[in-house]
């Protein structure tokens, strides 16, 4: 998420560390999980379509799902929070301002 990224690069910056990093939260969510929870925090009324296997199976065809490393950036102390945690707290901020409109 662009709000932990911001402070891990400005690190990175501040130690005059160059080359590749993957600058991702840890772990992965799979869509059924992120729209779980959206549904849960932002609108318990919001019905969630899932695709069928077959439909799943022909999108596979033209995408990769990936976890990217983030080792190299961890072990020099830079964390970022896992993306569960981060997607939660976005979606709570996300909740507060739609209430408002």
């Amino acid at each position: 998420m662009i709000e932990d990224f911001i402070p891990a690069a400005i690190e990175l910056m501040k130690r005059k560390k160059t080359g590749i990093y993957n600058m991702t939260n840890i772990g992965a969510m799979d869509h059924k999980s992120i729209m779980s929870m959206y549904k849960e925090i932002v609108d318990p009324s919001y019905e969630i379509k899932f695709m069928s296997k077959k439909e799943q199976d022909e999108l596979c065809k033209r995408r990769a799902n990936c976890v990217m490393n983030t080792d190299k950036r961890e072990k020099l102390g830079i964390h970022m929070p896992p993306l569960e945690e981060s997607l939660r707290v976005i979606l709570e901020k996300y909740k507060k301002v739609m209430v408002r409109e």
